[in-house]
This record gives C-alpha cells, structure tokens and sequence, in this order.
C-alpha cells in the first residue's frame, strides 16, 4: 500500500516502512490508511456509475419500444414505409400485392403464411365487387380494385385468412422483422380469433373427447 504526500502537483510515493512510528502533528503515531480511493478516483466512479445507469436507461427505453414496434432488418424501424394512394403508385415504390392482407405492401413487409393462404383455397372462394358481380381472375384482378376497394367473399375464405394472419403474427415476433400494419393491429388479432371461436360452436362433434394435452413447467 502506498500513502502519497503533497509536493506542490507532484506525488511520491512513501513506503510503508518509513511510515512506521511517524508522530502526527496533534495525535499519536500514524495508523495506516485503510482508504481506499482518492478523490479523482471517486469522481471517476460516480462518472461511470452515471454513464452505466444512463446506458441502462436508454437499453430499457429501447427495449420497450422494440416490443411495441416490431424490428426490421432493414435497421431503421422509425421509417414508416407505405405504397401510395393508387395501384401505379405502389408500383412505383416497389410495392407488391399481398394476397393474404388483400393489401399492397413495400418489400420489406415479410408475406409469412401468403403462399399457404393461396394454396388452401377452395372452389367455394369467390371475390365480389358487390354480392351479384364476381372479381374474375382471381387476385390478379382482385389487386386492381386500389385503395380501400370493398370486396366481398366467403366465411370460408375469412377463416383461412385469420389462421394464417395468426401465422404471421407468431413468425414476425419469433423473426424479429418489421411487419405490416394489419399483422401489427391487435384488435384485428383479437376480431380473428373470436371469429374461429364462434366457428367452433358450429363442429357437431365439439363436446366429444377427442383431444388430449401435456401438463409442462414452462418459463418465459
């Protein structure tokens, strides 16, 4: 251990050998120090104590908005990216038509359960402008309609749709990527999943035993 004395701004150091027996000016002999930091060593500290707490702060504040706001690879998340107000618009900005949000949406939008959604549907699902006019062409046709364009189709078709919207709600989140406006709406969540709920009421055979289920510890 070393004990420092003042010579102007410099320091030198003293051994402990010299300090030995060392009368004080109103006391008895010098007790070695069992301090620890100096002065500049406790405004250090403090500095980096408040530098930490202010990096945890930021850390949890960004945390939070994460959760909130799904993340993209793209590395800017505070960008909102749309696709215009018209069909020649979207297509300008490098927008492409979801079939499954029967929207328009940028690139970086992912298209998790699309492919899947097309490939369950059925000779029953039709697209209509209104309930007498079928949209012909499918979702070729179906995309041409533009912005905030009424359809109309079938329950079967609505159900799927929620299924695999449910899809790319879990996908995104476990991925960690930006996601569209409607995968990101939670009363859309919420409308979906009471849908298939009442859906349910409607299988003869519900109240049967058919099912079964494990008992786990689980964490989060």
């Amino acid at each position: 251990m070393f004990l420092f004395r003042d010579e102007r701004t410099k320091y030198a150091p003293v051994r402990d050998a010299d300090l030995d027996g060392v009368p004080l000016e109103d006391g008895p002999s010098l007790v070695r120090s069992t301090k620890k930091f100096g002065l500049r060593e406790v405004l250090a500290i403090s500095l980096l104590t408040a530098f930490i707490s202010s990096v945890l702060a930021i850390g949890a504040t960004f945390a939070m908005s994460t959760l909130s706001r799904p993340a993209s690879s793209d590395g800017d998340t505070s960008k909102t990216l749309d696709c215009g107000h018209s069909v020649a618009e979207a297509r300008d900005k490098g927008c492409t038509f979801d079939p499954l949000t029967v929207a328009w949406l940028p690139a970086e939008c992912p298209r998790d359960g699309a492919d899947e959604f097309v490939a369950a549907a059925n000779p029953s699902w039709r697209y209509w402008h209104d309930r007498q006019m079928e949209i012909t062409g499918g979702y070729d046709n179906l995309s041409s309609i533009g912005g905030d364009g009424v359809y109309w189709t079938t329950t079967a078709e609505h159900w799927t749709h929620c299924v695999f919207m449910l899809w790319r709600v879990h996908a995104a989140l476990a991925r960690g990527r930006r996601v569209d406006w409607m995968t990101a709406n939670q009363t859309h969540s919420h409308h979906c999943l009471m849908m298939l709920l009442e859906a349910t009421k409607m299988v003869p055979r519900r109240d049967e035993i058919h099912t079964y289920g494990y008992v786990r510890f689980g964490s989060c």
